[in-house]
């Protein structure tokens, strides 16, 4: 599917839109002023109520993506509400979940992304050093491989 397609299928929609958009570093550089214009260009076709802007605050796969700084990311949402859309960004430690997780749910999340120990204490409600006995436990079954990135450890299956 080309792009146009996608365009004009999202266009075709009759409902409100929201647009999440991943920017990051590659290589040490950052997102180019003419991809970032034609990037405006589409959000103006689209229309949409809200962009939501996203950086990879988790370990990704390619080791050479590097995470925007939060005024990086605040700059690009002031840009896209100079154009008249709403654009919001959140840091990974704005997003909470009520729910509590079983060891299941938890695992279930671990092999999708890498979690800091925070994350996985509000998850499962557990606190502290009962993170890292709960981790230990669930390593002699599960494989948990921990990852040292941006500063801060991430555990993952």
């Amino acid at each position: 599917m080309k792009i146009d397609e996608i365009k004009e299928n999202i266009k075709n929609i009759r409902t409100n839109l929201s647009i999440q958009s991943m920017f990051f570093r590659y290589r040490g550089g950052v997102p180019l002023m003419k991809e970032f214009s034609e990037y405006i260009c589409y959000l103006k076709e689209l229309k949409p109520l809200k962009v939501h802007v996203n950086t990879p605050w988790r370990p990704p796969q390619n080791s050479e993506v590097r995470p925007l700084r939060e005024q990086e990311l605040g700059e690009i949402c002031d840009k896209i509400r100079n154009e008249g859309i709403d654009a919001r960004y959140y840091k990974e430690s704005d997003i909470s979940h009520s729910k509590k997780l079983n060891t299941d749910e938890l695992i279930e999340i671990l092999s999708r992304r890498p979690l800091r120990m925070p994350d996985i204490a509000k998850l499962t409600g557990l606190s502290g050093d009962d993170v890292l006995e709960f981790l230990n436990k669930l390593n002699k079954e599960y494989n948990i491989k921990s990852i040292f990135y941006q500063g801060e450890m991430f555990y993952r299956v």
